[in-house]
């Protein structure tokens, strides 16, 4: 599937690439994990599910900032130091994201990724 980003894409949306399991909002959705990220906290995977749909939706809307970060702490979210400069821009992060994706499955599976289709 190609999915064309624009440079203005903001990070309040579920991207069309992203596993099922992030369009259901069963795992975190990179815009999610962007703001976290940025904001240096961290929320684990049993928290993010232990919420309730509305509240997942809510921290997918809302854009990166103050009201985000208080969201994200009372949902369970905690300070991190980030080890990593992170993207200003949405679709850097997500294109970061996909680069390193990239390679980690080619790094696993070399075969496979060469018989294919770019991979």
């Amino acid at each position: 599937m190609q999915f064309k980003m624009s440079a203005d894409l903001q990070p309040t949306v579920r991207l069309p690439f992203e596993p099922c399991e992030a369009q259901a909002l069963t795992w975190l959705p990179l815009a999610v994990r962007y703001k976290l990220d940025q904001a240096s906290l961290k929320l684990p995977l049993k928290a993010w599910q232990r919420l309730p749909r509305k509240h997942r939706e809510r921290l997918l809307a809302l854009p990166p900032g103050s009201a985000f970060e208080a969201q994200a702490v009372s949902a369970g979210a905690f300070h991190k130091p980030s080890r990593e400069r992170i993207p200003s821009a949405f679709v850097d992060y997500v294109s970061r994201k996909v680069r390193e994706k990239h390679a980690s499955m080619l790094q696993a599976y070399p075969e496979q990724c060469a018989q294919s289709e770019p991979c």
